[in-house]
């Protein structure tokens, strides 16, 4: 029997990685041990993937000022280098972090684990801990952990050198700030950080990246420390089942049975449009792009969020606050995506092309990947016409060279069961002495 404690960041796109690896663990043996870092308001989203999860609960005080932070505003009106610069400022994060100090050791304290997991967009240092093994998990593109000089800094969406060139030196500029209070944090804790621009660095144990292995910008052998690749964070069907048969989670179908008939027998294309949790929340920038896509021969399923629940859609959609993005993957014709990991990831599985407009971070990274691997297409997300996505509509469902790519990079992803081998290096390592 293993302890593992992962402690992340608490919104969907980064608890995923978490909840598929916590299922295989269980699997492997359900006498194991997965523990949740999580404030009280996360307790149901955690309990609600597998009950036999079990939460260390700290009292969650975010600031209304806090919390404003987190929120997209006018972010989609700025040019992408200001996007990248407004970006460059976790200091709040940091603070958030510092302050969670006593409470966080002090929960993991208390069940002695034998693994610690960090998925965050930077190390905490009081997590760097010589009483336990650990490791971090970044769920983002994996240009996150790489130097940012001689890798493209990742939300640059460049990869010709000449270019990425020039968001490395915003970064060296406008990110010196994050990285002062980086150095000074670590010291604080009797650590000394390693002098790079990434603000990821992983231990010398076992790290976790996720990216298909055919869209590779570097093998995990490149990076200091120790890394292991996964080439998605889907779950088996034979441990999904585990979980269900246990009583551990529900069979939840919020997917194909959003479908009707009638909307079904509607003409052209079947598309998934869902631009991730913050953006579809932001209410008024997503009815801006519902009334563009109104007017197309096509029909769309739409994730409305939680401040649209009363919009009533155009004749050609069909939505709802959620949905079960995999199932329906297996049904549409194409996927308009914001490009978020896991979405991405995800499409490039079931060989759904996509279509990604790009709002933040590595966003842009896996637009332009997609569109260099002939995967699908990029549009500008707050200035693409009508037209425009009609177009890469048309593009992406009938181009062959899209179809063979795409079948390519499924079957690489399909072959191995990368979570099935993480987990059982994790439980070797937890058993060394």
């Amino acid at each position: 029997m293993v302890k593992i404690v992962f402690v992340p960041l608490l919104d969907y796109g980064h608890l995923q990685i978490c909840f598929s690896l916590g299922k295989y663990l269980l699997y492997k043996n359900p006498e194991n041990k997965v523990y949740f870092v999580c404030d009280d308001e996360n307790v149901v989203k955690i309990k609600s993937k597998c009950l036999k999860f079990e939460c260390l609960v700290f009292e969650n005080k975010i600031t209304d000022d806090q919390r404003k932070k987190k929120k997209l505003t006018d972010r989609f009106k700025l040019s992408h280098q200001e996007q990248f610069k407004g970006g460059l400022g976790k200091e709040f994060m940091i603070k958030m972090w510092m302050e969670r100090k006593d409470v966080i050791t002090k929960l993991i304290d208390e069940v002695k684990p034998d693994f610690v997991f960090n998925e965050n967009l930077f190390n905490v240092p009081y997590l760097m801990n010589k009483n336990y093994k650990w490791g971090m998990i970044v769920s983002t593109n994996p240009l996150k952990i790489a130097d940012q000089v001689n890798y493209p800094p990742m939300g640059s969406g460049e990869t010709d050198p000449e270019k990425f060139k020039v968001y490395s030196n915003i970064l060296k500029e406008f990110g010196q700030e994050f990285y002062d209070t980086m150095n000074n944090w670590y010291r604080e804790n009797n650590l000394e950080r390693k002098p790079t621009l990434s603000p990821i660095q992983g231990s010398d144990i076992l790290n976790v990246f996720m990216y298909p292995k055919e869209l590779n910008y570097f093998t995990p052998d490149k990076i200091p420390g120790k890394w292991f690749q996964l080439n998605c964070t889907l779950v088996d069907k034979k441990v999904e089942d585990f979980i269900v048969n246990n009583n551990w989670t529900k069979k939840i179908s919020l997917g194909k049975n959003v479908l009707t008939k009638e909307f079904l027998e509607k003409p052209g294309k079947l598309i998934l449009f869902s631009l991730g949790t913050l953006v579809t929340n932001s209410g008024e920038f997503l009815l801006e792009i519902i009334n563009k896509i109104s007017v197309l021969p096509h029909k769309f399923i739409i994730n409305k969020g939680k401040n649209l629940q009363d919009l009533i859609l155009p004749n050609n959609c069909i939505g709802a606050e959620f949905f079960e993005q995999l199932e329906l993957l297996t049904t549409v014709d194409a996927f308009i995506s914001h490009g978020g990991n896991n979405s991405f990831t995800e499409s490039l599985y079931y060989k759904v092309p996509m279509i990604i407009l790009p709002v933040f971070g590595d966003q842009f990274d896996n637009g332009r990947r997609l569109e260099e691997f002939k995967l699908g297409r990029k549009l500008d997300t707050v200035n693409f016409t009508t037209e425009e996505l009609a177009l890469a509509i048309e593009e992406v469902t009938t181009s062959s060279t899209i179809k063979e790519n795409l079948n390519k990079i499924s079957e690489s992803m399909r072959k191995k069961d990368d979570l099935d081998e993480l987990a059982d290096l994790i439980i070797k390592i937890c058993n060394e002495c």
